[in-house]
């Protein structure tokens, strides 16, 4: 079976433009978090979902799934409570598919942010099949400029090759029951220091292979982002 499982518990805090977590702000009358779904819906793979959102907004997705996409939309829909960050909305997640699923040797699990609200098919379904053949994948996007790594007084120390320098983006996808095994030995130290899935493939010396992703598929994070998503849109609905 194919999970998808989509993060969206996060508060959105710098993006100041808006009174409302980002994910169920409207672009074109439609939440972003519907965005991710409506794709990952769309490609007809995935046979549960689980999204990740805050408790108090449980009752409130429900209701704009059901409205968006149809009640019956929701019977492949679980919701989960979301953690302190990421990474323990992420555990969160595997912990609830662990507890109600009858996970198979061979089950994919997709993990994907709502904030990407441009995620394409080609992307998803790379990802499925990526984790299924290699056991892991990321997408990631080729860096455009030069990198720079400096130290704790702000001096340029390294100037990394480019061509070998590339985003993290999500999806991360990879067998469902490797992600579990290295979630759940975590410790809060590692918690404190990883900022991105792919990282606890590498630190446990698993082999992550990569998806090419997409300049379309960046992340809302100021609201400079918000505005470019808003902008992309309107060129998709336009059609330029």
């Amino acid at each position: 079976m194919n999970y998808g499982v989509i993060v969206a518990g996060g508060s959105g805090s710098r993006v100041k433009s808006i009174d409302v977590p980002k994910q169920y702000y409207e672009i074109d009358g439609v939440a972003i978090l519907l965005y991710s779904l409506r794709k990952m819906l769309s490609i007809n793979m995935f046979d549960k979902i689980y999204i990740v959102v805050s408790e108090d907004y449980i009752d409130y997705n429900r209701e704009i799934i059901g409205n968006a996409l149809g009640e019956e939309t929701l019977d492949k829909i679980r919701f989960v409570p979301s953690g302190c960050e990421r990474i323990d909305s992420v555990h969160n997640a595997l912990i609830a598919i662990d507890q109600n699923e009858d996970i198979k040797d061979d089950d994919i699990v997709v993990i994907h942010d709502a904030a990407r609200p441009f995620v394409s098919s080609r992307i998803l379904i790379d990802n499925i099949n990526g984790a299924r053949e290699y056991g892991a994948v990321v997408t990631v996007e080729p860096a455009a400029d030069t990198m720079l790594i400096l130290n704790d007084l702000g001096e340029v120390v390294e100037v990394p090759n480019r061509n070998k320098v590339y985003k993290e983006q999500t999806p991360t996808s990879s067998n469902l029951k490797l992600i579990i095994e290295l979630y759940n030995k975590l410790t809060e130290e590692d918690r404190s220091r990883i900022t991105g899935t792919a990282q606890i493939f590498t630190e446990n010396n698993y082999k992550i292979k990569t998806v090419p992703g997409s300049d379309s598929n960046f992340k809302i994070t100021t609201d400079e982002d918000l505005e470019r998503a808003k902008q992309k849109m309107m060129i998709n609905i336009n059609g330029k």
